[in-house]
């Protein structure tokens, strides 16, 4: 990109509103609600499939983001289906 790191996240902020990390982990966070949503894989797999680096990483941004934990997502999505 022929620019310093610094600079990057700067102009990434201007543009975006959020820095560089923010984004990915939102990214991460959208990929995994929906694979939680779609998919009945094991929450450590679908935090590994959405690149977070740990499960306790994956839990951390949802209850930041979604103010619920993974697994209470997953299991007020199903009681909403099954109603």
């Amino acid at each position: 990109m022929a620019m310093s790191p610094r600079n990057f996240a700067r102009l990434f902020r201007g543009d975006t509103g959020e820095t560089p990390g923010r984004f990915t982990e939102r990214v991460q966070a959208e990929a995994a609600r929906c694979t939680l949503e779609q998919a009945d894989l094991p929450i450590e797999t679908v935090a590994k499939e959405c690149g977070f680096v740990s499960v306790e990483r994956m839990r951390r941004t949802f209850h930041r983001l979604f103010n619920i934990s993974p697994h209470d997502y997953r299991a007020r999505i199903r009681s909403t289906l099954l109603n």
